[in-house]
Parts: C-alpha cells; sequence; structure tokens
C-alpha cells in the first residue's frame, strides 16, 4: 500500500469490523464509501424496474443483478469449494 490510511483501511475488512453505522437503518460497514453508497438506497428514487417481478432499484447495477434471480444463472464460483 502506498499509504498507511490504505492499509489501515484495508486491515478493518479483514477483522470483520464495521465502524461505519447508517444512521437510517443501524447497517454497518468496513468503510466510509460502503456506507454512501449504502444511504442511497433510503433516499434515491427507484426508477429501475424489473420487468418480471415489478420490484424497483434506485441503481441500473442492482437491477441487472437482480434480474439474475430470475434467470437461475450463477457465472462465478468459489476456487475454494466450488459453491
Amino acid at each position: 500500500f502506498a499509504a498507511s490510511g490504505d492499509v489501515q483501511r484495508h486491515i478493518i475488512i479483514h477483522s470483520g469490523e464495521k465502524p461505519h453505522l447508517c444512521d437510517i437503518c443501524g447497517r454497518g460497514f468496513s468503510n466510509f464509501s460502503n456506507l454512501k453508497e449504502h444511504k442511497k438506497t433510503h433516499t434515491a428514487d427507484k426508477v429501475f424496474t424489473c420487468d418480471e417481478c415489478g420490484k424497483s432499484f434506485n441503481m441500473q447495477r442492482k437491477l441487472v443483478k437482480h434480474r439474475i434471480r430470475h434467470t437461475g444463472e450463477r457465472p462465478y464460483s468459489c476456487s475454494a469449494c466450488g459453491k
């Protein structure tokens, strides 16, 4: 890591510590940027709607990920356990 702050932020991932809490729902995050992204789920308009079930999302990438539930597609697997 190029900076000590970078390595400290990385180490938190391995510790399981989630010091950044959402003030709306209480969910914890290991880094502030993930908390910031999460907060959008509470405030942003949900303009991306699934044609299959009608569920709406505030980010297109979340809709794309959701659509996989309907297809059953699982393009990635764990190299350690095969799941």
